[in-house]
C-alpha cells in the first residue's frame, strides 16, 4: 500500500495540470491560469520543491487552499474534498 507522502512524490504535477485542462500561460513553462477566473496573466505556478523533490503549486492571486501538494491541487482545481481527490 502506498502512503500519501509516496503518492505526492510520484505525481507529475505538470502532467496532472494538463490532464485537468488547466490553461497554460503563453510561453509554456510551469505557469498557468487559475481555474474559474479569466485572468489575463498567469497567476498559477507549478514547481518542484528543492528539498523534498515534491511537486507543489501556488496561485499567487488565490485565497484559502490556493497552494500545496499535488493532492491539494486536485482539490483546488476540481473543488472537491480530500476523499474526492483520492478517488480521482
Amino acid at each position: 500500500t502506498m502512503t500519501i507522502d509516496e503518492l505526492k512524490r510520484r505525481i507529475d504535477l505538470p502532467e496532472l495540470a494538463r490532464y485537468l485542462n488547466v490553461r497554460k500561460a503563453k510561453g509554456g513553462g510551469t505557469s498557468g491560469h487559475a481555474p474559474g477566473r479569466d485572468d489575463k496573466s498567469a497567476s498559477l505556478s507549478i514547481f518542484q520543491d528543492k528539498r523534498s523533490r515534491e511537486w507543489r503549486f501556488k496561485d499567487h492571486a488565490g485565497g484559502p487552499g490556493s497552494s500545496g501538494s499535488a493532492v491539494d491541487f486536485v482539490m483546488y482545481v476540481q473543488g472537491c474534498d480530500f476523499k474526492g481527490a483520492m478517488e480521482m
